[in-house]
């Protein structure tokens, strides 16, 4: 069966997976690994003030070359572009990005961040929290319909976040040099990172369609994980067969 990585967004750690698809997945008989990147986490945070986006990138090269073939990424958030700028460099049998900020940068979650949410904006750009209430955390990262302890546990987790690696995400990515076959599934009530014209944007320059569901930006959490997770099942069952084997290797998605 393929090796899954599983890379977490910005202010979140690996207990995003833990909480349901390390499980699933693992009973489906897949390699699953979700790190915390560095200072995140159960790891020592110090350091997380200096970490950049290129540490990160180092971390995942240094966990992907462990992993036996065929590889899948899977990223949310900034994890997910992460993978896209790991892929400018490297290559995996299958990529899949999750809510991802879009190859173009950031900018136009900040934008988004400063008109809607001015004061957290300036405190999130200062301090590298996202959110300083329940209340905006569900804003940011859940659907109306998410039971309310599910929004109670992930604010509780919720960290500081590297105010750098926030600035480099800030410059655009270069997706024409990218070989992977890329999978873009995005949530239908994510305002702030990957709405639905970004989704598109991250979409077609990657050559594919974007697939949504009903949920909030950390999708992995909400109330449809579970589709979200078979549809990452069904990517890689198409890709490699109904065993998740590598069969024929083909070029990457067009550009």
């Amino acid at each position: 069966m393929s090796s899954l990585l599983f890379l977490h967004g910005a202010g979140h750690a690996a207990w995003c997976w833990r909480e349901h698809f390390v499980r699933w997945f693992s009973n489906r008989g897949y390699h699953v690994t979700a790190p915390d990147l560095p200072h995140h986490g159960d790891l020592d945070r110090d350091g997380l003030k200096r970490a950049t986006l290129r540490s990160y990138v180092e971390a995942v090269s240094e966990t992907a070359s462990g992993l036996e073939p065929p590889l899948v990424l899977i990223g949310h958030s900034m994890g997910g572009f992460i993978i896209q700028k790991y892929l400018e460099e490297a290559s995996a049998d299958l990529a899949v990005l999750l809510a991802s900020a879009p190859p173009g940068g950031a900018r136009g979650m900040v934008m988004r961040m400063a008109t809607r949410r001015p004061i957290a904006f300036i405190k999130t750009m200062m301090t590298g929290r996202a959110t300083d209430s329940v209340a905006r955390t569900r804003d940011y990262f859940f659907s109306s319909e998410t039971p309310v302890e599910v929004v109670d546990a992930c604010h509780a987790r919720l960290q500081e976040e590297s105010t750098q690696v926030l600035k480099d995400m800030m410059t655009a990515l270069h997706p024409e040099r990218v070989t992977t076959p890329v999978v873009v599934m995005g949530a239908r009530n994510d305002w702030l990172v990957a709405p639905p014209s970004e989704l598109r944007e991250t979409a077609q320059a990657f050559g594919t369609e974007p697939i949504a569901f009903p949920a909030g930006h950390d999708m992995m959490l909400d109330v449809a994980w579970e589709q979200v997770a078979a549809a990452i099942d069904h990517a890689i069952r198409l890709r490699f067969g109904s065993s998740g084997d590598r069969l024929t290797v083909r070029s990457g998605a067009p550009h």
